[in-house]
């Protein structure tokens, strides 16, 4: 698994979007430089994070860091069968993401998946917090 600052600045910006956070709240909450630049460089895959940024930006996710890693991996070598269930762990962690997001606001008929962006028919039944707590 490889780990790209280009997809883990995406994976981070889809699940602080999910999480309905601004770059300055996010940057604080974290404990990073305040006026949330450091977090718009990290999201644009211009600034690479550290082990202890990573946690810290997971804690204020309320994500468990290895959702954000898998989230910012891409594939792993040339093993298709390693490739093809890395993207299933992304598609499994966005969507619990979402949904969780979802139940916390109330969201109406259409929710978007926060890995894929794609809308997605809502559910009657109120997700449980998977991901954190």
């Amino acid at each position: 698994m490889a780990i790209e600052k280009e997809t883990l600045g995406a994976a981070i910006k889809r699940v602080r979007l999910a999480r309905g956070l601004t770059q300055v709240q996010l940057a604080e909450t974290a404990g990073l430089s305040k006026g949330g630049n450091s977090i718009a460089l990290i999201e644009q895959g211009k600034r690479f994070v550290s082990v202890d940024t990573l946690n810290a930006l997971a804690e204020a996710l309320d994500v468990p860091v290895a959702c954000l890693a898998i989230l910012g991996s891409r594939k792993i070598g040339t093993n298709k069968a390693a490739t093809d269930f890395m993207h299933s762990l992304q598609k499994v962690i966005s969507t619990v993401i979402a949904a969780q997001e979802s139940a916390e606001r109330g969201v109406g008929s259409e929710q978007k998946d926060a890995y894929t962006g794609a809308k997605k028919p809502s559910k009657s039944k109120p997700a449980r917090r998977l991901v954190g707590k």
